[in-house]
């Protein structure tokens, strides 16, 4: 799980992958140390590639799915890089 949440997955997709509560993921990764990143935070690369996935017919929630997090989520940071959403 650890190395999932380095390598990028969200709490909602680990919570998915692991079958436990989202809580339970971020209390885990606690207890072993990991810094937990600030929710929703997505660094520019992966908001760039996001777009590129979108503009290449992907959906919001097959987006939020890829990336652990949610449709919301994906959808504000898209806006944020001036992506249009139908």
């Amino acid at each position: 799980m650890i190395a999932d949440y380095e390598g990028g997955m969200g709490c909602v997709l680990l919570s998915r992958k692991y079958g436990i509560g989202e809580n339970t993921v971020l209390a885990r990764l606690k207890e072993a140390g990991v810094v937990i990143r600030s929710k929703g935070s997505l660094d520019p690369e992966t908001v760039r590639e996001m777009a590129s996935l979108r503009a290449g017919g992907w959906t919001l929630n097959a987006l939020a799915d890829r990336y652990g997090t949610t449709r919301q989520t994906v959808a504000a940071y898209l806006r944020r890089a001036y992506v249009v959403l139908r």
